[in-house]
């Protein structure tokens, strides 16, 4: 990113949160990569819902949600986490339907993890 270019706001605010993973600057003085601080990557809403929604565990901890990432977005990510129903169908009557359910949500994780 060169400041003549694109300015830096602009930079910050529409394009980091989806293209930064690693965002930083050269230090002119040591000639080092310095990485701006911040969960970059992680901070995408995309990431956040899923987890939510499929009922994986929050990997961030409460203090590096509320330092890096949007109120809202952490309320949204909070509502779907409440409302996801994949945990409650470990318990439900097996009719056939949940255990096909389950068996999807297990093949949706493990795309996501492969």
């Amino acid at each position: 990113m060169h400041d003549k270019i694109i300015a830096q706001s602009i930079w910050m605010s529409k394009i980091q949160g989806f293209f930064a993973w690693n965002a930083g600057k050269q230090n002119t003085e040591t000639d080092e990569w310095e990485k701006y601080d911040g969960l970059s990557g992680n901070q995408m809403l995309l990431f956040q819902a899923m987890d939510a929604f499929l009922g994986i565990e929050q990997y961030l901890s409460d203090r590096e949600l509320e330092l890096s990432v949007p109120r809202r977005q952490r309320e949204l990510c909070h509502a779907l986490r409440r409302h996801s129903f994949r945990g409650s169908l470990y318990k439900m009557e097996d009719d056939g339907y949940v255990a096909e359910i389950l068996r999807s949500f297990d093949m949706i994780l493990k795309q996501l993890r492969a």
